[in-house]
C-alpha cells in the first residue's frame, strides 16, 4: 500500500514541475514573395522618389459603350468606301504573292464537299449577307456558331456512332491483349 502511495505521490509531484521556458527565436527572414513586398522595401528604402506632376501624362478615360459601335460601324463603313475608290491602276500594279506550295491536282468530278454539304454552307453563308442590322448587336462569332451548328448536328449525326464504335472496339481488342 506504501509503495503505491509512493508511485501516486511521485507522479504528482511529476505534474506539478514548473514546464521548461519556451526558447524565444528570431523569425528567419523570409524571401519577398509578392510585388507588394517588394514595393514596400523599395519605397521604405528611400530609392523610389515620385516623379514630378508634370512628367506624367494623363490620357482622358474613354468609357465603352453603344456609342463606341456606332462609330466603329461608321469608320469601317469608311473605309470600305475608301478602298472601293482605290483605282484599278493601283491596284494592277500590287504583285500578287507567290504561293508556298503547288496545288495538287485533283479530278474535276472528285469534290471534297458533298452537293449537300455546299448547299447547306452556300445558304449560311447567304444568311450571313443577307443580315443587315441586327436587332440585339451579334459578334461574327455568334453568327458563325449559329450557322455551324446544323452542319455540326448532321455530320455527328452521320459519323459519331461509327466513329464511337471504333473506338470502343479498338479499346476492347487493347484491353484483351494485356
Amino acid at each position: 500500500m506504501e509503495d503505491i502511495l509512493a508511485s501516486i505521490r511521485r507522479i504528482i509531484s511529476e505534474d506539478h514541475e514548473p514546464a521548461p521556458e519556451p526558447t524565444i527565436r528570431e523569425p528567419e527572414p523570409t524571401p519577398l514573395k509578392t510585388v507588394l513586398d517588394i514595393t514596400e522595401q523599395h519605397v521604405s528604402s528611400g530609392l523610389y522618389t515620385q516623379p514630378p506632376p508634370s512628367a506624367v501624362e494623363e490620357k482622358p478615360f474613354i468609357q465603352d459603350g453603344p456609342f463606341q459601335e456606332e462609330r466603329s460601324v461608321a469608320r469601317l463603313a469608311e473605309t470600305y468606301e475608301a478602298e472601293r475608290s482605290v483605282p484599278p491602276a493601283a491596284v494592277a500594279m500590287v504583285r500578287a504573292p507567290q504561293a508556298f506550295a503547288q496545288p495538287c491536282e485533283r479530278n474535276p468530278g472528285e469534290s471534297l464537299l458533298s452537293r449537300m454539304t455546299e448547299a447547306s454552307v452556300s445558304e449560311a453563308f447567304g444568311r450571313l449577307s443577307a443580315v443587315r442590322a441586327p436587332s440585339q448587336p451579334q459578334t461574327v462569332e455568334d453568327l458563325m456558331k449559329e450557322m455551324l451548328r446544323p452542319m455540326l448536328k448532321v455530320w455527328l449525326d452521320e459519323n459519331l456512332p461509327a466513329l464511337v464504335e471504333r473506338l470502343v472496339k479498338a479499346e476492347i481488342e487493347r484491353v484483351t491483349r494485356g
